[in-house]
């Protein structure tokens, strides 16, 4: 019969390997879902994307979305 005064150190090790591959694992499907969902800060958009975002929701007309564009554009 085996006592632990030494020669217990394999089970102990191999629990904590265990633990160890589990905490690796679980890191790199973190990082992997954060990048996979673009990066962490969204870029942000110029403001003829937001004019033109504000067009297509209807928020503004055709006329009043011409006349912001060539305001930005000059």
């Amino acid at each position: 019969m085996h006592t632990m005064d030494g020669w217990g150190w394999g089970p102990m090790f191999g629990m904590g390997a265990l633990w160890l591959v589990v905490l690796i694992a679980v890191i790199v499907v973190v990082v992997w879902m954060l990048r996979s969902t673009g990066s962490a800060t969204p870029g942000r958009s110029t403001p003829e994307e937001i004019l033109r975002e504000r067009f297509a929701r209807g928020d503004i007309d055709a006329e009043e979305y011409r006349e912001r564009l060539a305001e930005l554009r000059r």
